[in-house]
Order: structure tokens, then C-alpha cells, then sequence
């Protein structure tokens, strides 16, 4: 290989400045591997002691407080459906979703389960009664 090079400079102050640019670009490719690798150790390093909060999340039991699971989860999704419904229509399926929530929220409340009072048990004789007074 050095033949070769001896051959392709004439002049010795050809093959000196072509060494010269040589060792500067190896120097240089040096202090940038060693640069890179000590970043990147300091990003693993970061990498490793942030991951551990991402990982375990902490998650709390509501239910002696009164809040079950399901009213968490449909109540959070709803406000996440309604903040997205602020941006942008809802698609089809956000909109089924939103039902859904709904109808487990309705389950949990009570509501939508028992009519009203006096929309139960009207006898015909009463029902009569009201339309003709009317």
C-alpha cells in the first residue's frame, strides 16, 4: 500500500500533506467517537432511571371512596371525547363511544332504570278519567 502511495505522489511534499490530512481526520473522527460515546452513556444512563417511572405506574383503588372502576374509566374517556369534540367533529365510532359511556355512567347512577313515580301503575279507570277532564 505505502508503494502504491509512493507512486501516485511524485513529490514528498504531496504525500506529507496528504498524511498530514490523513492524522487530522482520524484525530478528529476520534474526538467525535469519544464525544458520542460518553453522550450516549449519559443518555442510557438517563434512559434507565427514567423508565422506571413510565413503567410502574401507580394506580389507585377509588372504591372505598365510593367510585368504581367503570365510572373512572367512562367518566376520563367522555372528558377525553369532549375535549377532542372541541377540536374536530367526533368520527362514527368516537360517537358510539360516547354512548356506551354513557349508558354505563346511567347504569351506575341509577338513572334510565325505573320510571318516575307517576308514570307507573295508572290504572285504565284513571287514564280515562284524565282524558276526559282534559
Amino acid at each position: 500500500m505505502i508503494e502504491t502511495m509512493l507512486k501516485d505522489f511524485k513529490e514528498t511534499a504531496e504525500l506529507k500533506a496528504f498524511a498530514e490530512s490523513q492524522y487530522l481526520t482520524i484525530t478528529t473522527l476520534s474526538q467525535r467517537i469519544v464525544k458520542l460515546e460518553e453522550e450516549n452513556k449519559h443518555l442510557k444512563k438517563l434512559l434507565e432511571t427514567t423508565t422506571d417511572i413510565v413503567k410502574k405506574p401507580q394506580i389507585v383503588d377509588l372504591s372505598p371512596v365510593g367510585l368504581s372502576n367503570e365510572q373512572i374509566i367512562a367518566e376520563t374517556q367522555l372528558k377525553l371525547l369532549k375535549e377532542t369534540s372541541f377540536e374536530r367533529e367526533l368520527t362514527y365510532e368516537e360517537c358510539k363511544k360516547v354512548v356506551e359511556y354513557a349508558k354505563v355512567l346511567n347504569s351506575l347512577n341509577g338513572k334510565g332504570k325505573d320510571l318516575p313515580a307517576m308514570f307507573k301503575h295508572v290504572s285504565n279507570a284513571e287514564l280515562t278519567n284524565l282524558l276526559e277532564n282534559s
